[in-house]
């Protein structure tokens, strides 16, 4: 059984969306989880669901995950990342990760005064404030502070905890475009810790 969901997933039962697989079988295993709503999108790191970690409160996953690049070398910039700051960037998180991205910033389209479409660049993130360098690699903490941040996201909303565990054995597999799906193992394994 594959199940595969990202931020603007489909609201189809189990087993039948894009990429998906499910034994004829197994259809009737998953009946409670095709009853909640939106379940596909709850999976998703883009999904509002506050949780406190490292003694601080976060909309998303995807908050703290960019947030996390950041915090042994930028703190200040780190923080912003989280709901107590009460900054742009902590209310929502595709400007989370524009902010926690590649260049740090984010194009908005906008209308000229001539009436004309353009983009405009919107810095969310100064050159000078750069990534930890153990973030990512062999050795980096990418993995873990993702993990981290599933086990807070899915142990301290119940509703949540509920989901994750209703989808059974289910291979979790997150769609990318114009790339191969991510298998989320950790995701996978805070749900067997969870069982």
């Amino acid at each position: 059984t594959v199940f595969q969901f990202y931020s603007k997933s489909a609201p189809k039962y189990p087993g039948t969306g894009a990429g998906e697989k499910l034994r004829s079988e197994d259809k009737d295993k998953y009946l409670e989880l095709s009853r909640i709503p939106d379940w596909r999108k709850k999976l998703s790191n883009f999904y509002k669901s506050e949780f406190v970690l490292d003694n601080h409160k976060w909309l998303s996953v995807e908050h703290y995950y960019h947030g996390a690049k950041f915090k042994k070398n930028n703190p200040e910039f780190s923080l912003l990342f989280s709901l107590n700051s009460g900054s742009e960037i902590s209310k929502d998180p595709l400007i989370a990760k524009k902010a926690g991205g590649k260049t740090g910033i984010m194009k908005k389209k906008v209308v000229n005064e001539h009436g004309k479409k353009t983009t405009e660049n919107i810095i969310l993130r100064q050159p000078d404030i750069v990534m930890d360098p153990d973030f990512f690699g062999k050795n980096g903490r990418a993995r873990e502070e993702m993990k981290k941040a599933w086990e807070a996201k899915f142990t301290q909303n119940p509703e949540l905890k509920d989901l994750l565990l209703k989808t059974g054995d289910a291979k979790l597999q997150h769609f990318v475009r114009g790339k191969k799906p991510e298998v989320w193992v950790g995701l996978m394994e805070v749900r067997e810790k969870l069982k």
